[in-house]
This record gives structure tokens, C-alpha cells and sequence, in this order.
């Protein structure tokens, strides 16, 4: 028996039958049946993003048509290639909750066949829920070729997308190694800040991208590394004065504040310098002159770029003074003057540098030492001071000359001794000793010619003359320098010696007091007799005459007498 039960509701009916015509007849039989409402669902679509899981309740879809509660078994009707994460076997389940991953860079159509069947057994008809999947932007994490500190970045997160889906919306945050300064932390679209590297090394900058397509999926975040190389960092500065014409030797790399290793290119202006090449690179080695009066400049603009990574930093200028060379010295003539330590100096008078005296050796008083021709005092007598006048230029080695200034002492007054006579033709001559110059003697008068023994400087020498006759003998006293001599003379009488006396041999007579005495008669020099002793009343006839009488010596005593020859009073 078929009954079409034309309500969507649940119901019961009741069902008589009986036995034909020709049959026997019979009680008729009653049947009551219930009717129960099949579960119908209506085709649906759904979308959803990549990697999104799905939730579609499939009771709600029912109720939406005949509010029967039903189980319900789904599966997706085929395997889209491009989509994965679908099930293609039967579920048992009130939702579809496939996480779909769209494979492509275009949406994707996942079919799902469901069949509802209600609690009460009856299983209605198959209908569809079709599921649109929108592809997510899919990134890989990568590290950008280095930039350079303090060079604006340009990266399109967009190059990092695998899946070739394009036009999508990019959010980042950022972290940075210590010392990476100047970055937002936060942005969207391209990454385009300008950072700074302040350390020597390379550092990092990590960008956490978050994709989202045009149509609002949202990908995994990925990361970009971006290294930043550091530049150099000069420091403007000015050397030490380097003398003209001495070669440079300015490395560039002493003024890098952060120690990066860098090489060098250059631009120099000079002043009135000559002799610089106006460009290089590296260490400024090229030697300038400086032609002028005073101290000039060379300004090296510097240009330097690191040698890893090849950053160019800001140029900086290091300045070097270049010292003219000094006027040469010329401390003028030695002077030595007699008794006086007052002088004046004649050095020339700079005109590149200044001047200083000094006093190298001895004692000296400089009474203006800057200046070229100063007085000088307090120079003791007899010494010499040694003066040096040095001309100065900064850097430059130093110009000087020395003069040298005598103060001669006096000497000492000459005192040749007394006049005097000699027997004979030597004589020990006695003047002073110097206490200042050096002595020594000289023959300035008498008839013959003098040798001195053992030399003409001995005060005392002995001198001896080749003639008798009176000499004058000068004792001269020196100083070296410019004092004048002290002299003294002195007369020495040379005669000749007398002839020995002999007065005769001694007498003895009897009762007569008149002798005759028979001294020798001299043939040099004049004799004389003389009482010596005994008795004293003896007298000479003639004292003078060798063979004179001598009368009174009275009986009984004796008298010593003496013939004296001499020369002479």
C-alpha cells in the first residue's frame, strides 16, 4: 500500500482492507499508521579564507526549511587539487569544520554533499553547501642584502610572497640589536625608515610582517632580517703644525670616532701653500711649502667609506697648519773687549720667526733676550761667555749661530826689581810672577847681546852678556786679548872681575915696627890694605900701594892686615 502524504507535518492513517468478490467473506481488518516528516536541507554557499576552519552548522540550514532535528553525513564530492584539508570520506558530524588551505593565488570552490537523516530514522534528500576559499598571502621569511647606516630603507614585503598572490595589505613590527638607532618599531605597507648603526660591527634589524590579502585573509606572519652595516664616523679636527717642505703624514683613520675600518678618498684646499696634488686617497703623505711670513692652512676634506660593506660616511675636514721655515741666525762677530763686561749683541732681526739669546757657556747677563740686539752685562773679566741666538719658527727645526764675548783682564803690573851691578858678565835677574797675562823678558839697552836661561818668560831668569858695559832689560807682562802689555826696566852694570889679591907672605922682625908689605899689583881692578885685627896702631904710608910701609907696630905685637882688590867704589 503507498500513501502520499501531502503535509510537511507528522501525522497518522488508517488503513481497512477486505477480501474481494468471489472470496470468502471475512471481518474486515483495520491498520493505523504514522506518518513522519523527512528532513529537507537547501543548497547553501559559504566562504571562507585559507586556513581559516570552517563551521557551518548544517542543523541550522535544516531548520531554515523543516525544523527537524536530523544527524547528518557530509563529505566533500571531489579533491580540488589546488585546496587542501577537505574531507573526501564521510563525516559524522553536525558542522563542517575543514580547515581548507588554498594551495593557489585564486579562490578556490570546495562542494560538500550532505545528507540529513532525522532522529526518527528517515533519511531525507542529498543537497549542497559550496564553499568558496580565499587564497592568504603566504610569506617566507628571508635576509635582505645589508644596507648602509643612516641609508633610507625601500623593501616591499610583497617580494617575500610565495604564492604569487599580489596587491595585498602588510603590517610589521620591529626589534633591533643595541646600538641600531632610529626606527619606528611599528608600520604598515613598505619599510622605509632610515636607521643608524652606531657601533663598529654589523647589526639587525628583525621585521615581523603580517600579510593580508585584498579580500581581507589574513597570512602567518613571517620575518625579515635587514643588516646594517655601519659608516664611519669622522670627526672635523686639526693636527699638530707639520714644518714647510717636510712630508705629511696625516692617516685619516685616527679621526674615525667609531673605529670602523675604512678607506679614504680626499679634497684639499691650500691657502697660499704650494706644492699639494689637491686630491688623493688613503694616508696624506704629499710634502707642502709654505712661502710665506706666518703659519698657513691645509684643509683635507675627507670622504670616508667603510671597507665592509662599502658605506660612505659623512665627510669631515682635518686642517694642518703648516709652519713657514725660520730666518737662518746670524748671531754677528765675536767681540772681546779689555776690562769691561758690557756688551752689545748684533744678531739679525727675524722675519720669519722669533728670536731668543741664550747662554751656552760662561756667565752672561742677557738684558733683553728677544731681542736681536740686546745689551748684554756682568761678563767676569778674563772669561768668555758663549751667547746663541736662535730663530724659531712652530714645527720647524730651529735656526742658530753663537757668538762669543771676551772680557780680557789687565794684566799684571810689571816690576823688573831693582837696578843693580854685576861682576862679571852673568846676572840673576828678579821680577814678578804674573797673577793675570804671561811675562818675559827682552835686552832694550846696553853694548853687547843678551841670552836669558832658561828662557826670556822666567821671572827670575839668569841672563848673560857678551860685553861688559851697563843693560837695560824690559820685563813685559801680556794678556791674550785686547788689554795692553804692563812693562818695567831695569839697569844691570856688567864689569869685569879683579885680580885675585895676594899679600904676600906674613913677616916676623926684631925690635923694629916698620914693615914692608908686598901685596900684588893688580892689573885688573884697584887694591887696598885693610886692619883686620891685632893691634890697632899700625898705619899705612899709602893704603892703595901693594908694596906700601906700615909703621907702629910696637914690639911685642902682632897685626892681621888684608889686600883687597876690587872694582869699583
Amino acid at each position: 500500500v503507498e500513501v502520499n502524504w501531502g503535509s510537511s507535518q507528522p501525522g497518522s492513517v488508517e488503513i481497512t482492507y477486505e477480501t474481494v468478490a468471489g472470496c470468502s467473506p471475512v471481518t474486515p481488518s483495520y491498520y493505523g499508521v504514522t506518518i513522519n516528516t523527512l528532513p529537507v536541507g537547501a543548497p547553501d554557499s559559504e566562504s571562507t579564507c585559507s586556513n581559516a576552519p570552517l563551521s557551518y552548522d548544517l542543523q541550522s540550514n535544516i531548520n531554515s526549511v523543516t525544523p527537524i532535528a536530523s544527524t547528518f553525513e557530509w563529505y566533500a564530492q571531489s579533491d580540488n587539487p589546488s585546496v587542501s584539508g577537505e574531507s573526501t570520506t564521510s563525516q559524522f558530524s553536525g558542522t563542517i569544520g575543514d580547515n581548507l588551505i588554498n594551495l593557489s593565488s585564486t579562490p578556490q570552490i570546495v562542494v560538500y554533499d550532505v545528507i540529513p537523516t532525522s532522529l526518527d530514522g528517515c533519511t531525507g534528500a542529498n543537497f549542497t553547501i559550496t564553499v568558496t576559499v580565499s587564497p592568504e598571502p603566504v610569506g617566507n621569511s628571508g635576509t635582505e642584502p645589508a644596507a648602509c647606516s643612516q641609508t633610507p630603507l625601500n623593501i616591499n614585503p610583497e617580494t617575500y610572497i610565495v604564492n604569487g598572490l599580489i596587491g595585498n595589505n602588510y603590517s610589521w613590527s620591529a626589534s633591533y640589536d643595541p646600538g641600531l638607532l632610529g626606527g619606528a618599531g611599528t608600520g604598515s605597507g613598505y619599510i622605509s625608515e632610515t636607521l643608524t648603526n652606531t657601533a663598529n660591527a654589523t647589526l639587525n634589524g628583525y621585521y615581523t610582517i603580517t600579510p593580508m590579502s585584498s579580500g581581507g585573509c589574513l597570512g602567518t606572519s613571517f620575518t625579515i632580517t635587514v643588516p646594517i652595516d655601519p659608516e664611519p664616523v669622522g670627526s672635523n679636527a686639526t693636527t699638530s703644525a707639520v714644518c714647510s717642505g717636510v712630508a705629511l703624514n696625516v692617516d685619516p683613520s685616527v679621526y674615525i670616532l667609531n673605529s670602523v675600518a675604512s678607506t679614504f678618498t680626499w679634497t684639499a684646499t691650500y691657502g697660499g701653500l704650494s706644492g699639494g696634488a689637491g686630491s688623493g686617497g688613503g694616508t696624506i703623505t704629499e710634502t707642502l711649502t709654505n712661502a710665506g711670513s706666518g703659519t698657513d692652512f691645509a684643509i683635507y676634506t675627507i670622504t670616508p667609506t667603510s671597507s665592509t660593506g662599502a658605506c660612505a660616511g659623512f665627510p669631515f675636514d682635518i686642517t694642518v697648519p703648516i709652519d713657514p721655515q725660520p730666518t737662518v741666525a746670524t748671531a754677528g762677530t765675536d767681540q772681546a773687549q779689555c776690562s769691561s763686561g758690557n756688551f752689545i749683541l748684533d744678531g739679525n732681526s727675524p722675519t720669519i720667526g722669533t728670536g731668543l739669546w741664550t747662554v751656552e757657556s760662561g756667565s752672561a747677563t742677557i738684558d733683553f733676550p728677544s731681542t736681536y740686539n740686546s745689551s748684554v752685562s756682568n761678563v767676569p773679566g778674563s772669561t768668555t761667555a758663549i751667547l746663541r741666538w736662535t730663530i724659531s719658527s712652530g714645527a720647524c727645526p730651529a735656526s742658530y749661530d753663537e757668538v762669543e764675548l771676551t772680557n780680557d783682564g789687565n794684566p799684571t803690573t810689571a816690576f823688573a826689581g831693582n837696578d843693580d851691578s854685576a861682576c862679571g858678565l852673568n846676572y840673576n835677574l828678579n821680577a814678578n810672577t804674573p797673577a793675570e797675562g804671561n811675562g818675559s823678558w827682552s835686552q832694550t839697552g846696553g853694548p853687547g847681546t843678551a841670552l836669558f836661561s832658561p828662557d826670556e818668560n822666567s821671572p827670575t831668569a839668569t841672563v848673560t852678556v857678551d860685553m861688559y858695559g851697563t843693560y837695560e832689560f824690559t820685563w813685559v807682562i801680556t794678556s791674550e786679548g785686547t788689554c795692553p802689555p804692563s812693562n818695567d826696566a831695569v839697569n844691570i852694570t856688567f864689569t869685569e872681575a879683579p885680580d885675585v889679591a895676594n899679600a904676600g907672605a906674613d913677616q916676623t922682625q926684631c925690635n923694629n915696627d916698620a914693615f914692608l908689605v908686598a901685596g900684588n899689583t893688580p892689573t885688573v881692578g884697584t887694591g887696598q890694605w885693610q886692619y883686620v885685627s891685632g893691634f890697632a896702631g899700625i898705619t899705612f904710608v899709602d893704603d892703595l900701594d901693594p908694596s906700601t910701609t906700615v909703621n907702629g907696630l910696637t914690639s911685642g905685637n902682632s897685626v892681621t892686615l888684608r889686600w883687597t882688590i876690587s872694582i869699583g867704589s
